[in-house]
């Protein structure tokens, strides 16, 4: 162990503040000095902390995770993510952060209050229908119907990231975000696939067979074909008297991933529009075929500075 993350185990295990750890942390992996306020980066944070599970015993820290860019590459299909989201809110236990060993991290997601740990935000999918399924696997009656919304101007699609698993399926290391090292964010996901001919439940993944995502901000190493990616801390800025951060420029990214294959597209026809959607898209797409990349700016504050 360096000097400096030697210098940081012996503040985290004095127990200090969380923002206090993580200000020490980051400083002990060398990153460049930070200003000990930025008041401008602040516009609209109240609506972030309107989730936060304030009546929860357990809370200590309230968490937003905005994404603003990246990519779902779901086995042929690639989607960028296109518009801003919250891609996490909520809360967090305090917990021990001493790490040593690693299993003696315990810190506990906490869910919203009210809404969606992941706001419900659809991502337009170029290509449309037409870039998810496979006509020609369709019967000709319904290729009739695939055919007509494409060509009234009505075959747009999106695709909505959803939590597939209760809160305690999601699992956060702020040893491992602030040191970059092994998986940071831990998440069963589905995607939602929407358009008219498909209905209002086809997903891509679910509860039962998530999309297992296992995030990092360090080296990936996914079996092939894909190669190693980089995920990225970012730059950390203070705020709140240095009890609360603010970090940009992060990215977390698994291309390990594999991907279920797709349920429940087009109602009662769901056999036959969700073997036309795998085999255009090629899944199931197992580990090494699919990327997911989230670009993020991260809101981390006391709860007791936020509490209304």
């Amino acid at each position: 162990m360096t000097a400096h993350r030697g210098s940081a185990m012996a503040a985290l295990s004095a127990r200090l503040l969380v923002i206090a750890v993580v200000v020490l942390a980051v400083l002990a992996r060398a990153v460049p000095a930070l200003a000990a306020e930025a008041p401008h980066q602040r516009v609209g944070l109240d609506a972030l902390w309107a989730g936060c599970p304030f009546k929860d015993p357990q809370l200590n820290l309230c968490l937003a995770i905005v994404t603003k860019s990246g990519e779902l590459r779901i086995g042929k299909l690639v989607v960028p993510i296109s518009r801003t989201f919250v891609s996490m809110e909520g809360g967090f236990t305090e917990g021990s952060l001493s790490r040593e060993p690693p299993e003696n991290e315990r810190i506990t997601y906490l869910p919203v209050e009210n809404g969606e740990a992941i706001q419900p935000m659809p991502i337009p999918v170029p290509g449309g229908l037409a870039g998810v399924l496979e006509a020609s696997s369709l019967p000709s009656s319904l290729r009739t119907d695939f055919e007509s919304l494409v060509n009234s101007g009505l075959g747009s699609l999106t695709a909505t990231i959803e939590l597939a698993g209760p809160a305690s399926s999601v699992g956060v290391s702020f040893y491992n975000a602030f040191y970059s090292e092994g998986t940071t964010l831990e998440e069963p996901l589905r995607i939602k696939l929407t358009n008219q001919l498909l209905g209002e439940n086809c997903h891509i993944g679910s509860a039962s067979e998530p999309i297992h995502v296992q995030a990092t901000e360090s080296t990936t190493s996914p079996p092939l074909p894909n190669r190693p990616i980089e995920g990225n801390f970012g730059a950390l800025e203070l705020y709140e008297g240095g009890q609360a951060i603010h970090v940009y420029g992060n990215s977390v990214v698994d291309n390990a991933v594999a991907i279920p294959a797709a349920s429940g597209c087009g109602g009662s026809l769901a056999p036959l529009f969700d073997r036309a959607i795998d085999a255009k898209v090629g899944l199931p797409s197992p580990p090494g075929h699919s990327t997911v990349i989230l670009n993020n700016t991260l809101e981390l504050i006391k709860h007791s500075l936020v509490e209304g």
